[in-house]
Parts: structure tokens; sequence; C-alpha cells
């Protein structure tokens, strides 16, 4: 134990408020450790929110065009398919017209018709190419 001699000791007086002032100092320290980090944490986010705001409203106005690019090229891709699938009914239709020129050719002259002029500037249909 200390005794009281001890503690009058100006010395030993000098060396006790010095280990308690540095006890202090360090229990103030960690007490204010987390409201240090804190405040770093809050400079950190304002200093890049503006940035990240500035990303997001660009980020937002590039997927904005994109939509806009791929709603015309749908637009765009939706006649072409159209055109795409009446391919087979331009066949259909070229077969029929093969066939209707196939069987002008085959049937006889009606002789109540009138005769179509036979001048070399007219082919026959046989020879009318599609």
């Amino acid at each position: 134990m200390i005794s009281a001699e001890t503690m009058e000791d100006p010395e030993m007086r000098q060396k006790a408020k010095k280990v308690t002032d540095r006890v202090t100092e360090s229990v103030l320290i960690l007490a204010q450790e987390p409201s240090v980090g804190l405040f770093r944490l809050q400079e950190h986010i304002l200093k890049s929110l503006p940035e990240l705001v500035d990303l997001k409203v660009s980020f937002q106005e590039i997927y904005e065009k994109c939509n806009g690019v791929i709603y015309d090229v749908e637009y765009t891709t939706s006649p072409l398919q159209g055109i795409e699938r009446s391919n087979a009914v331009f066949s259909n239709v070229e077969s029929l017209l093969r066939q209707a020129i196939d069987a002008s050719d085959q049937r006889p002259a009606d002789p109540l018709l009138p005769q179509a002029d036979d001048s070399p500037d007219s082919p026959p249909c046989s020879q009318v190419h599609i």
C-alpha cells in the first residue's frame, strides 16, 4: 500500500499526475475514435456523392438512348420480316402465272376471238420470262 508519506513527496505526485493525465488522454482518444471514423466517412461521402450522381445520370441517359435504338431496330426489322414472309406468296403467284401461260399456249385458238398480231415485236406467251 501507499503510505501517506509517499503521497506527500512532490516527485511522486508529479509522476502520478503524469500517469493519470496520459491515461485520461488515452481514454479520450479511444472514446472519440468512432466519431473521427464517422467524420472521415462523412467526408468521403460528401466528396464522392456528386460524382456518383453524375455517373448515375449519364448511365440513365445512355440507357434511354439504348432503349430508343432497340425500339428503332425492332420497328425496322418488323417490315423486313414481313417482306421475307411474302416471298412464299410471290413464289406462289409466279407458279400460278407459269401455269396460266402454259395453259394458254396449249389451248386451241378460238375462232370467235380476234387473233393476236404475229408481228416480230410481240413474242408468243411461251417466250415471256418471269
